[in-house]
């Protein structure tokens, strides 16, 4: 296994990561005096065929005609950068002028899509080789599907209160010595503020059968007219 794209990432944090690091991380396992890689950094290395994000843009509010779409393996480091790229790339910007000079925000936060995209990929079901994570974008919403429902003990309320259950120890472990992630469970809790601070509605995190569906819509709350009658 090529253990490049992992090293460079505890590079550029300013970490080493040597072979005690592989065991104390558990991304390696001994056995007979030989080293093995763990289902942990198999998933990381993105080393089997079902690690992937898929990414669509489609016409319209439903899936009856692609606009455009690509499929991303590799590290999930770089499948995260490329599947936020694609997001960013359909989506508008908004131009603001601030003394002499001029900023663009996306029309959705980039912490809210930052948040989704990794809680997708930490928290999915890797044991499932048939599915995938998917990211669809429609002229309403950006959805994203992740692969496993919520853990038997948790319910959307406890998750949007800041319980946290983890299903990859190992992945959620080096994302979080990366920087990735701050603390356990709060990474819906900044998808929804984030949008809300926006004017957005209020994004829909749910359970679809074995799926975590999390909805970010696109367009701000409109106000309701004031009543001149």
């Amino acid at each position: 296994l090529d253990l490049t794209p992992l090293q460079q990432r505890f590079a550029r944090a300013g970490k080493t990561l040597d072979q005690d690091k592989l065991k104390n991380l558990k991304l390696i396992r001994q056995e007979q005096g030989q080293y093995f890689p763990t289902w942990g950094l198999m998933v990381l290395l993105g080393a089997l065929p079902h690690v992937v994000i898929k990414c669509a843009r489609f016409k319209g509010t439903d899936m009856s005609l692609f606009l455009d779409r690509k499929e991303y393996d590799g590290d999930l480091f770089s499948q995260l950068e490329q599947a936020e790229a694609f997001i960013k790339n359909h989506l508008h910007l908004r131009g603001e002028i601030k003394g002499l000079q001029r900023t663009d925000t996306y029309e959705l936060p980039e912490a809210a899509l930052r948040e989704a995209l990794i809680n997708a990929v930490i928290h999915r079901d890797y044991t499932n080789q048939g599915r995938d994570i998917k990211v669809g974008i429609y002229d309403d919403i950006v959805n994203i599907v992740s692969p496993g429902g919520f853990p038997n003990t948790l319910t959307a309320a406890d998750l949007s209160e800041g319980r946290s259950e983890i299903r990859n120890r190992v992945i959620a472990r080096i994302f979080k010595e990366l920087g990735y992630i701050e603390q356990w469970g709060s990474g819906l809790q900044r998808i929804k503020a984030s949008c809300l601070e926006r004017g957005l509605e209020e994004p829909l995190i749910r359970e679809q059968g074995d799926f975590v569906d999390v909805v970010l819509y696109r367009h701000p709350i409109q106000e309701a007219a004031p009543d001149t009658a």
